[in-house]
């Protein structure tokens, strides 16, 4: 279910005498990584958490699943450092 749909559900629950809470938590990373001449995240480290640790192992993971086409420069693929990418996971219980 959505989150809209979630909302849209809580305030109709509430409107016939239901009581219902959802909670939602937002937790934010951002991670920094090297993008080497394959297209391969090299080096993930992340930079920022809040709240700190929670999806730690989960963002990584996801990471370093990630492909890029890399950069090209007089023909040849070259590293990137530096690369930063915002991951954040929403969820509603």
């Amino acid at each position: 279910m959505r989150l809209l749909e979630r909302a849209r559900l809580s305030k109709h629950s509430a409107s016939v005498g239901l009581a219902l809470t959802v909670t939602i938590t937002l937790v934010l990373l951002l991670i920094q990584f090297t993008v080497d001449e394959l297209g391969r995240v090299v080096d993930p480290m992340i930079i920022e958490a809040e709240p700190v640790g929670v999806f730690d192992r989960s963002a990584m993971e996801a990471v370093q699943r990630f492909k890029y086409r890399p950069r090209v420069l007089y023909g040849q693929p070259m590293v990137v450092t530096g690369v930063k990418h915002r991951l954040s996971f929403v969820l509603a219980s």
